[in-house]
């Protein structure tokens, strides 16, 4: 009875520690993550100055500081169509494991669904990465203008190449579980300014 107890108690230890481990892997992939879109944000933002005339005077602005557009996508809160057809399993913001009592934030959205199912862009907007990054597979992401980004990951193909237009409700890619240790699904990210914000405040028909 005593060498059985210790054998449950050693496989829950073990349990543990790998999840742990997972749960490790998952923060280091979201600073990737983090740090990848703030060094294209950056890469932009260069060439954005690089095409201005140059004039006298102060050239930055406090943009940071600048409420959030209400055009163009900024308008869209609410509004946008699901990426896919699929059913929402993770939520944006602060996720619990019960078991565990282990706690990690989400900065986007996971959508189970078949492989091959279709990926569509929210909204227009302009591939400025389509490849393949750590913990995510392959993901594509689109630039919409007035610094908001969409991101779309664990992808099996993708059907749009850097630099190209995405129109509104255009399939770009079809779901994989490329980087996915839960099995085929999408990942789906809202970005402004670099900054995830809820994807489920933007979405319509959720």
């Amino acid at each position: 009875e005593k060498e059985k107890r210790y054998k449950v108690l050693a496989s829950i230890r073990k349990e543990k520690g790998l999840h742990l481990s997972a749960l490790e892997e998952l923060e280091k992939t979201a600073k990737d993550l983090q740090t990848f879109i703030d060094e294209l944000k950056k890469q932009q933002e260069k060439e954005v100055e690089n095409e201005r005339v140059p004039s006298r005077g102060r050239v930055n602005t406090d943009r940071d500081l600048e409420p959030m557009p209400s055009t163009g996508f900024g308008a869209m809160r609410g509004k946008l169509s699901m990426p896919i057809i699929g059913k929402i399993v993770s939520l944006y913001g602060k996720t619990e494991d019960q078991k565990f009592h282990t706690t990690i934030f989400n900065n986007g959205i996971k959508i189970e669904a078949p492989i091959g199912t279709d990926v569509r862009a929210v909204y227009k907007g302009k591939v400025i990465y389509s490849g393949w990054l750590k913990g995510y597979g392959r993901i594509i992401i689109l630039d919409h203008g007035d610094a908001f980004y969409t991101l779309y990951a664990h992808l099996s193909k993708a059907l749009k190449e850097l630099d190209d237009i995405a129109e509104k409700g255009e399939i770009i890619a079809e779901v994989g579980d490329s980087g996915s240790m839960d099995g085929p699904r999408l990942y789906f990210e809202v970005r402004y300014k670099g900054v995830p914000n809820d994807p489920m405040t933007w979405l319509a028909n959720k």
